[in-house]
């Protein structure tokens, strides 16, 4: 008689993490009785639909689902929506540009990192090389595991730093600038990756009611030939904004100490800040460089100096490398102008790089608007039917920032079979009401040599 084989049931364990289901696939029917597992953030068992019982292990548990709401990694923040639920941010714009001014940089805050171990952990984390005899401060960004972007930041690092902060242990320290909504979020990523280094994690103070006043440090901005803080403060430090490309303007990040229970006063509104980051084509915080989905060079991180190629080893590393071995980034935040049909008449100036600000009188309310789709126009007036050339990210007035597909709307060539871009297209995005915005982007000379200069490699251009 032919013996009869029978195959028991895998020893699986009969819950399985959530993490773990979010991989669960019906590849067949499942067994007799239903799998329970367990919920990481409730840490309560519920049984497992039945159109999800057939678990297949995940090659790894990096690489998950990023719908909303859902863990993006074990034991990771969730991504927040957006506070306005509209498709781009909208900016109050400043009632009239200055040529000069200050202001406080009130949306941004500091970590303070210091020990023996510091440049090292460092190292393996941000975008830009991080040596222990560099005493210039700097621009990077924290990518994650498949190198998109986390924050933008700036890390200050300057003689005479541990002693302004009263840090102490190791021969180097510094400050870690980023958006303040963020600050914790970026905290508890340091934290995560820290294990056994030996160094001090601490969020500074924007006050301090201390007697050695070692807290109480602030970022401001200043900008033009004729601006300067007042007196009742301690700048700390100051350097040139490396996002702002060219000698059109001369802006300065600074770090700042009141010497009194005041602050110094400013020149200019913050708005005025945010107008001329709009003008020039730079984003700045998670508000405008959306966490875990924008890419470091579409959104100009290497044209300010934000990225060492040479350098390896570090969290986000092998798209970004990879990106530069290929040579070909084909959109890019800009600078745009907005206008509509109803405006106030202004002849363009086709000789500007820049957009020209309206002033005040110009608002975009993002409520009307479902999508952030930039389209070309057609001969009609209207947005023609199609794939989007770009995505509108925020506004400031009349000018803006927007993901650009350059060869599609600039004459900007990237690679070697060209774009769609010919002379006298116009673009717009359309609210839901079919009203069009007209949107036009700007290019920098020198802007565009910067581009050149890191990713051309001996093209011979037409």
């Amino acid at each position: 008689m032919a013996s009869v084989i029978t195959r028991s049931r895998p020893p699986w364990s009969s819950s399985v993490c959530e993490m773990c289901l979010s991989h669960v696939t019906a590849s067949r029917r499942p067994a007799p009785g239903s799998l329970r597992f367990l919920s990481v953030t409730t840490r309560t068992a519920r049984p497992v639909d039945s159109k999800r019982a057939s678990y297949q292990r995940p090659a790894s548990h990096t690489n998950l689902s990023r719908a909303p709401g859902r863990l993006q990694r074990y034991n990771s923040t969730q991504i927040a929506p957006p506070a306005s639920g509209h498709p781009f941010l909208a900016r109050a714009p400043p009632p009239a540009p200055s040529a000069a001014g200050c202001a406080r940089l009130s949306h941004r805050r500091l970590i303070a990192l210091s020990g023996p171990d510091t440049p090292k952990f460092l190292q393996g984390l941000v975008t830009n090389s991080v040596d222990p005899s560099r005493e210039v401060p700097f621009y990077a960004a924290f990518l994650d595991a498949r190198g998109r972007m986390l924050w933008d930041v700036f890390i200050w690092s300057y003689p005479g730093l541990k002693e302004q902060m009263g840090m102490a242990g190791g021969d180097w320290a510094c400050l870690v600038e980023v958006d303040a909504g963020e600050v914790d979020a970026l905290a508890k990523h340091l934290k995560r990756h820290k294990l056994r280094s030996k160094i001090v994690i601490k969020i500074v103070e924007e006050t301090s009611d201390s007697e050695d006043g070692k807290e109480g440090v602030q970022v401001w901005a200043s900008w033009g030939e004729d601006a300067s803080l007042s007196e009742s403060h301690q700048s700390l430090a100051t350097i040139p904004d490396p996002r702002f490309i060219g000698d059109k303007i001369a802006m300065r990040r600074s770090l700042v100490r009141p010497l009194d229970t005041t602050s110094p006063t400013e020149s200019a509104p913050l708005e005025e800040y945010h107008r001329l980051r709009h003008t020039y084509g730079i984003p700045e915080g998670q508000a405008e460089i959306p966490r875990e989905a924008a890419l470091p060079m579409e959104y100009n991180v290497d044209l300010a100096q934000g990225i060492d190629f040479k350098k390896g080893c570090y969290l986000g590393q092998e798209l970004t490398i990879r990106t530069k071995h290929t040579g070909v980034v084909r959109k890019r935040i800009l600078p745009v102008e907005l206008s509509t049909a109803d405006a106030p008449h202004r002849e363009p100036d086709t000789h500007s790089q820049i957009p020209t600000y309206a002033g005040d009188v110009w608002k975009l309310d993002p409520a009307r608007f479902d999508s952030a789709d930039i389209k070309q126009v057609g001969e009609d007036g209207g947005i023609k039917k199609g794939r989007a050339v770009g995505k509108l990210v925020s506004v400031c007035g009349n000018v803006g920032l927007a993901l650009c597909r350059l060869e599609m709307m600039t004459s900007m060539k990237v690679s070697a079979e060209g774009g769609t871009w010919m002379p006298g297209m116009e673009f717009a995005v359309a609210d839901r009401e079919g009203r069009v915005v007209n949107v036009r982007p700007f290019l920098q000379d020198e802007w565009v040599t910067r581009v050149r200069d890191i990713w051309d490699k001996k093209r011979t251009r037409i």
